[in-house]
């Protein structure tokens, strides 16, 4: 990392770039004062990656010789939080161990850890299909972003985004691409380039910098194909969804969407409807 940020000095120099934004995600289970220091010096923004309270926690995020990490991940978190100068919040990823208890870990994390911003990923079918009940985690989703208001935090989903497209009357299709219209990409080993920073073996994704170069087009190689079956094209949900994303679709082996993905996205639609307190 202190030879990536140096480099990354080097090239905004070199090329009049304004300004190098930096984030980290750790599980902050083995964060030394040399890392926090560093962190310090770039301001950095620290993302928490934690799953719930101690025991689910723990039930992935284990010390080497197996003992649980809760304690020190603790001890380590108010170290971040009183470092001057991060931005610190957390990363919340939903799984099978921790539906049924979001509003609870999300009151544990304000709480307990003092972490006032939780994003909450969408689950990733990284073995092809969801491995969560896709209306169960848009409920738990509304649940938790009520249990962080009603303790001054913010918790931010796609849940949100079902809101803005209501209030905004346009449509929320990022995935990969951002509304900017720049690219979250992955620089690899042997100057080549993931089009999907979360994706690092497709084909479709891959080019070396110089095809990159000869070919800017190529950029556009990650972004979605609205509505790619028909039944997307009914579904009230298209606004906020669009249908599989590209990643989606190479994960799961065809243009089919999961049918918990689209159980997610109608849900999270029904309840920014329902509840429009979301809506500026």
């Amino acid at each position: 990392m202190q030879y990536g940020d140096q480099l990354a000095d080097t090239l905004a120099d070199r090329y009049g770039v304004a300004r190098v934004r930096r984030t980290v995600v750790t599980n902050g289970a083995r964060l030394t004062d040399e890392a926090l220091d560093h962190f310090v010096a770039y301001e950095y923004g620290v993302g928490i990656s934690i799953d719930g309270p101690p025991g689910i926690n723990s039930a992935h995020r284990l010390l080497l010789g197996g003992q649980p990490a809760d304690d020190r991940i603790r001890r380590n978190v108010a170290r971040v939080v009183e470092a001057e100068g991060l931005h610190v919040g957390c990363n919340l990823t939903p799984t099978a161990a921790n539906i049924g208890r979001l509003a609870e870990t999300v009151r544990w994390i304000i709480d307990d850890l003092g972490l006032k911003f939780i994003y909450v990923n969408t689950p990733i079918p990284t073995a092809g299909r969801w491995q969560v009940k896709g209306a169960d985690l848009a409920q738990e989703l509304y649940e938790a972003r009520l249990a962080a208001l009603g303790r001054g935090g913010m918790l931010f989903s796609v849940l949100d985004r079902a809101f803005q497209a209501l209030d905004t009357r346009r449509p929320m299709l990022f995935d990969h691409m951002q509304g900017d219209r720049s690219l979250n990409a992955a620089l690899l080993p042997g100057n080549r380039v993931s089009l999907c920073d979360i994706n690092f073996t497709e084909p479709s994704f891959l080019h070396t910098l110089d095809e990159l170069r000869a070919d800017p087009g190529r950029l556009a190689g990650v972004a979605k194909n609205v509505a790619p079956i028909p039944e997307c094209g009914n579904c009230p949900a298209l606004a906020i969804c669009g249908g599989p994303s590209r990643n989606e679709q190479a994960l799961v082996g065809g243009t089919s969407p999961d049918p918990e993905m689209c159980a997610f996205y109608t849900s999270t639609v029904e309840i920014a409807v329902w509840d429009n307190t979301g809506v500026q």
